[in-house]
């Protein structure tokens, strides 16, 4: 009896799983290929570059935590690592993280309005320097499963 309850309840978790979240329930958890498009740069400071890629999202106690797998240069490694929350379809993830030696830092942040099975929104990244230098990168971002 024991064994066919515990099958019935792996059985019942397994299809909780597969089932999507209802209509205005948002969970943007999963792994995501990503487009960047249209760089532009404000400031003396190289153009950034379009391309793509893979990121995560994942649940956390606070919100989500968003983190680029590849196709973005992240140095140090925790400047790609953003942390939001979401409200209706709509996600925002920052992060703001020194860069250098000299005290200049880096904050990054992704505006994405999520829909089917994945998103689409814009991206920027401000870098400060202690001296009163910024430069600002933005982006479009599209994501696909």
């Amino acid at each position: 009896m024991r064994v066919l309850t515990m099958l019935l309840t792996i059985a019942a978790l397994i299809l909780t799983a597969s089932i999507p979240c209802p209509a205005g329930v948002l969970n943007p958890a999963g792994t995501y290929k990503f487009i960047l498009s249209n760089s532009a740069v404000q400031g003396r400071c190289p153009m950034g570059q379009n391309g793509a890629g893979t990121l995560g999202i994942v649940k956390t106690r606070k919100g989500y935590s968003l983190r680029y797998l590849r196709g973005m240069t992240c140095r140090p490694a925790s400047v790609c690592v953003l942390y939001g929350g979401c409200r209706g379809g709509a996600c925002l993830f920052s992060t703001t993280v020194q860069v250098d030696n000299e005290g200049g830092k880096v904050t990054n942040t992704a505006k994405l309005r999520f829909a089917g099975q994945g998103a689409i929104g814009v991206g920027r990244s401000v870098y400060r320097h202690p001296s009163g230098f910024t430069c600002t990168w933005t982006y479009q971002l599209r994501l696909t499963r």
